[in-house]
Order: structure tokens, then C-alpha cells, then sequence
């Protein structure tokens, strides 16, 4: 009797350890797979994705580092919660917030569905000289249409002040 009463014990206690083990192997197996989520987080250069200006790309750093996370670890790790918030916050502050995209709204110029005619804006004795960058104003190439507008001021006050 005493014999078995030793092995009872013994596999209550192969028992416990098993229930035990069962319990913290999910738990510290859970607790890696959160560390690498945020090492990658960590890893990914933000700022360089969003300074690359690609939608596409921004979409995608999201999807492969934030997006791994689910909603239960958001509310139960701080440390995940932490870093998510960071980065949405930064995320925030690069795109900005409905407010101050309608107040930037409001403070641009109205835009019409029709560009003008260059003809419409400028009188007869300056068209000459404008009509190559009101062309490309009306296309679309901004950047052009002020490097021609620079250059015909230099060429301008180069005239003006020969020295």
C-alpha cells in the first residue's frame, strides 16, 4: 500500500508539472512571438517610408509591422500599445488630422474645373514671353512652368543690372 501510494503521488505531481508547463508554454510562446512583432516595428525605417511620399508603400509597412497585431494585444500589452500609439501618432502628424486638412482647405486658393486661357490672364504686350509657361500651367508641370518664370526674372534683372 505504501508502494502505491508513492506512485499516486508521483504521477499527481508529473500531473501538475504537465499542467503547469501547459499553461506557460502558450504564455512565454505568445510573449516571443509580441517581442519579434515590435523588434520588427523597431527594425522598419517609418521615417523613411514616409518620406518616400508612395501610398503603396506606406500601405504595405503598415500591413507587414502594425497590422500583425491584434486588437487583444493592443489592450493587453502596454509595451504593444506604447508602440502602436507612436506610430500612429507620427502617422497623424505626417498625413494631419480632418481638422487641419479642412483648415488647410479653407486657406487655399479656390481651384475652377476650367483652366484659363493664357489670353485671359495677361494682357497682349506680355503674352509673348508667358505663353510657354502658361501651357505647361494648364498641363499640369508646376515645377516647369516656375523654373521658366525664374529664369525669364534672372534673364530680366540681368538685363537691368548688366554688373
Amino acid at each position: 500500500m505504501p508502494h502505491l501510494l508513492t506512485t499516486l503521488t508521483e504521477i499527481a505531481a508529473v500531473a501538475a508539472a504537465a499542467s503547469v508547463l501547459g499553461t506557460l508554454v502558450p504564455l512565454i510562446l505568445a510573449w516571443l512571438e509580441r517581442r519579434m512583432k515590435i523588434r520588427a516595428v523597431r527594425a522598419a525605417d517609418f521615417q523613411k517610408v514616409l518620406e518616400s511620399n508612395d501610398i503603396r508603400e506606406l500601405g504595405r509597412y503598415l500591413d507587414n509591422t502594425l497590422g500583425q497585431f491584434h486588437v487583444r494585444e493592443y489592450v493587453s500589452t502596454k509595451e504593444v500599445a506604447s508602440q502602436i500609439d507612436e506610430y500612429m501618432a507620427k502617422l497623424e502628424e505626417y498625413i494631419g488630422t480632418s481638422t487641419q486638412i479642412t483648415e488647410e482647405q479653407k486657406l487655399a486658393p479656390p481651384t475652377t474645373s476650367q483652366p484659363h486661357e493664357p489670353a485671359t490672364l495677361l494682357s497682349q504686350e506680355f503674352k509673348p514671353p508667358f505663353d510657354r509657361m502658361f501651357q505647361e500651367l494648364t498641363t499640369g508641370e508646376r515645377w516647369n512652368a516656375l523654373a521658366r518664370l525664374r529664369r525669364h526674372i534672372e534673364m530680366g534683372c540681368g538685363r537691368a543690372c548688366p554688373h
